[in-house]
């Protein structure tokens, strides 16, 4: 878990440093705080493009362990059903976390911004996510209002 904290982190902090940058600069903040200023910093890089290189690259690196833990453990067959249900989700979680990171005009601005079409609501769709059509062995409890936890 704590390489998918790192993670979630790294991207935002990817994501969000021409804006922080922009408020520090602008006077609006009183400091930066992220990862590109502190490795800029740190290993002493002249620009902020280089600071971004070594940030993501330490992304894709934090990727490739995360990676290489979870064939460690399923190679080893620790994990029951239900964990390997968490650590999917996991994954999908950092997945959309980067995917959003990277279309949403929270930090990119106007023109990061992916127009999405409007989804209309179908009755069918209604009917597909009510709490009585999901089988209680799915793996979704959560969507019928119970905790996973055991």
């Amino acid at each position: 878990m704590n390489l998918a904290k790192d993670h979630l982190s790294i991207v935002n902090d990817l994501a969000s440093f021409d804006k922080e940058q922009r408020a520090f600069k602008g006077g609006w903040d009183k400091e930066i705080i992220n990862m590109v200023d502190v490795v800029q910093k740190l290993m002493s890089l002249p620009n902020d493009d280089d600071a971004k290189v070594m940030t993501y690259t330490y992304q894709l690196q934090t990727e490739e362990h995360m990676r290489d833990e979870l064939e460690r453990l399923v190679s080893r067959d620790e994990l029951n059903e239900s964990q390997r249900q968490y650590l999917q989700a996991v994954f999908v979680c950092c997945a959309g976390n980067a995917f959003y990171s990277m279309i949403s005009s929270r930090y990119g601005g106007e023109a990061a911004r992916i127009e999405m079409p409007e989804i209309k609501k179908h009755k069918a769709t209604s009917e597909l996510l009510s709490p009585r059509t999901i089988p209680k062995d799915s793996g979704i409890a959560w969507m019928r209002g119970k905790s996973q936890v055991t």
